[in-house]
């Protein structure tokens, strides 16, 4: 699913997303398309799921709707691990 269609759909808008199979965008290194496997408007609860599921290669996202970019709320610097962590080293 394109990330554009992801922020278009009603369900997704201003949720964390567990994208899996992602593809990024080269230029940017955003995600671009990927599977939504689990959504939530409570990150913590994502995490949990997502790790209790063994999904450790998903990309979490956050959804602010219809032209958002992949990403983390207004605020949010740090990307996030599959576990909800800030990880410095990986790009968004």
């Amino acid at each position: 699913m394109s990330w554009t269609d992801i922020c278009e759909a009603p369900q997704y808008q201003g949720c964390w997303l567990a994208l899996d199979a992602c593809r990024y965008d080269e230029a940017t290194g955003k995600a671009s398309a990927g599977l939504v496997v689990d959504a939530d408007e409570n990150l913590n609860e994502l995490c949990l799921r997502v790790r209790e599921a063994d999904l450790s290669h998903c990309a979490i996202v956050f959804c602010d709707g219809p032209g958002c970019e992949p990403g983390q709320p207004a605020g949010n610097t740090r990307p996030l691990d599959a576990a909800g962590r800030s990880n410095p080293g990986m790009t968004r």
